[in-house]
């Protein structure tokens, strides 16, 4: 599948306890965008992505990539949806993943045709800020 353009939505820790600003633990980027297959929009992908995890420069000075939590929905009409959950590493301060650095993420259901659907997703962000999503699907019979 290919993933549109997605467009974000951040939503920041309303209160930090240190009152600092920038990035903390629980910042939310909410997302959607279209999904296609052979260049037909078959559906949409919804997903939130909360940060855990903001780690200090390395002995070298440079940024640590952030872990992100994912919860994302690939809804393909009323009926038929693949659940995905997991965490991805993101590069720092930046809302999206680094072009062509393929995270997985486990398929943790379905609804409709993809009920008991079980397995993971490799996704990747292109060059052109589109994604593709790769499944590897098991279903239990």
């Amino acid at each position: 599948l290919v993933q549109g353009t997605p467009e974000l939505t951040d939503v920041k820790v309303a209160d930090r306890p240190d009152g600092a600003t920038g990035k903390a633990h629980g910042d939310l980027l909410a997302f959607e965008a279209p999904i296609s297959r052979d260049g037909k929009v078959v559906g949409d992908l919804s997903g939130l992505l909360t940060t855990v995890d903001i780690p200090a420069a390395d002995a070298t000075g440079r940024e640590a990539l952030e872990e992100r939590f994912a919860n994302l929905v690939f809804r393909f009409n009323d009926i038929d949806t693949i659940v995905v959950g997991g965490s991805a590493v993101y590069p720092p301060a930046e809302s999206e993943m680094s072009a062509d650095a393929p995270q997985l993420r486990a398929v943790l259901g379905g609804t409709g045709a993809y009920v008991a659907a079980t397995g993971e997703v490799e996704t990747v962000r292109n060059a052109d800020g589109t994604y593709s999503h790769r499944f590897t699907l098991h279903k239990v019979k």
